[in-house]
């Protein structure tokens, strides 16, 4: 049984506005994946890309995701996030950032508490010009965004055992546990 919960809406939007607004300020509970999810972008389990304040909360992930950024629950945030009691048994294919639980943070603070990843992790994407390729257990990584908002990411009685993989067009690997 899922849950999602949301602002009131306001009257005459469109479709898009609609969904803008909904995952502008969105809790998510109880929630779950197990297809094959790919996305040009942002690409998540539960949620692609979720901005100002969220909580993903009960949610986990056992289907394929694979995206620029990829992570198992989320793909990227913006915002306020807190993820707790989530977790990835799922293979996550990131082009540029990857991670178990989340692909990347862009801005704002970040917690994720009582989460593990259990699936593989890699990020690579050999027919791009591009100078990133971030893969983590649990976060791919942060973005660079050049603002200068005081950003945080805390994560508390997490894990990860999964294997993570960074692999760079000129054929210099990385790997983590």
């Amino acid at each position: 049984m899922a849950r999602i919960a949301a602002p009131a809406v306001e009257k005459n939007l469109s479709a898009r506005g609609y969904l803008h607004r909904l995952l502008r300020s969105l809790i998510v509970q109880d929630s779950y994946n197990s297809g094959f999810v790919e996305s040009g972008r942002y690409a998540g389990g539960i949620i692609g890309a979720a901005a100002d304040i969220s909580i993903i909360k009960g949610c986990h992930n056992v289907g394929t995701i694979r995206g620029s950024d990829a992570g198992g629950i989320i793909g990227e945030v913006d915002g306020k996030k807190i993820i707790s009691w989530c977790y990835n048994e799922g293979l996550i294919e990131g082009r540029s950032y990857s991670g178990g639980i989340l692909g990347s943070t862009y801005r704002g603070w970040t917690r994720i508490s009582e989460s593990y990843n259990k699936g593989d992790v890699g990020s690579n994407d050999l027919a791009s010009k591009q100078q990133y390729y971030h893969a983590g257990g649990l976060v791919g990584g942060k973005a660079n965004t050049g603002y200068a908002d005081i950003d945080t990411l805390s994560i508390i009685n997490s894990y990860n055992v999964g294997n993570a993989r960074s692999l760079h067009s000129s054929d210099s690997q990385a790997t983590s546990g």
